[in-house]
């Protein structure tokens, strides 16, 4: 009587000790597909889309000779607010129409046959080809995509 009392608390001890270790495996299980599911999902495709699509648009400023609402809308706000506390925003506004609109534009459409390498928070994109006269780069900010050069 005595053993089997003493049997039954040894099994009974050794399965709440097994339901334990299955608990902290299934769990351990749960989050690794949590994480394995986080990781692959579509983030990387959406980024590069919503960067294409910022890109084609500057395209279709620069064409349409629109490069004030280019630069007010997809230059770094931070350095527009520069170029206008000096006095110079103008200048580069003209300036960008008469010698860069083309050149730019051109870079832009062949940009979008590229895929850009990316910083590791994912707020930088840099394009860059040997067709490039220099890399173009864009940072994201408020989830919003600025030609940065």
């Amino acid at each position: 009587m005595i053993a089997s009392c003493y049997l039954s608390r040894t099994k009974l001890f050794l399965f709440r000790g097994l339901s334990r270790y299955r608990m902290i495996i299934t769990a351990a299980f749960m989050t690794s597909l949590v994480f394995i599911t986080v990781s692959c999902s579509d983030e990387p495709a959406e980024k590069e889309n919503d960067l294409k699509s910022t890109i084609t648009e500057m395209a279709r400023l620069l064409e349409m000779g629109e490069i004030d609402s280019l630069l007010s809308n997809y230059a770094v706000p931070q350095d527009i607010e520069v170029l206008k506390s000096e006095g110079r925003y103008e200048h580069v506004v003209n300036a960008f129409t008469d010698k860069y609109a083309g050149v730019l534009s051109r870079q832009f459409k062949h940009a979008l046959t590229l895929e850009p390498t990316y910083s590791n928070d994912g707020s930088m994109a840099v394009f860059n080809d040997e067709a490039l006269p220099k890399p173009l780069v864009f940072l994201k900010l408020n989830d919003k995509w600025y030609l940065k050069n």
